[in-house]
């Protein structure tokens, strides 16, 4: 059985993957919106609590999540 945090990383993994096809972006688009490396964001996402907030917040930005996503995010 998943732990919760592992449960709250999925659904901040599904957060994201939804907000992307939603906007027709890729993950590269992502990446170089985000100012950072393919690598990066593959670990960042694999790991949320490894996001710094600017990141979170430019993310949030790009992505444009309605406030019950936005309570993923944090």
């Amino acid at each position: 059985k998943p732990s919760a945090m592992q449960m709250k990383t999925r659904k901040f993994q599904a957060a994201v993957a939804k907000q992307l096809i939603v906007l027709d972006y890729n993950k590269e688009q992502l990446a170089q919106m985000l100012r950072m490396s393919r690598s990066t964001l593959w670990n960042r996402l694999n790991n949320p609590t490894e996001f710094r907030v600017c990141e979170l917040t430019a993310l949030h930005d790009i992505l444009k999540f309605s406030e019950e996503e936005r309570h993923i995010l944090l």
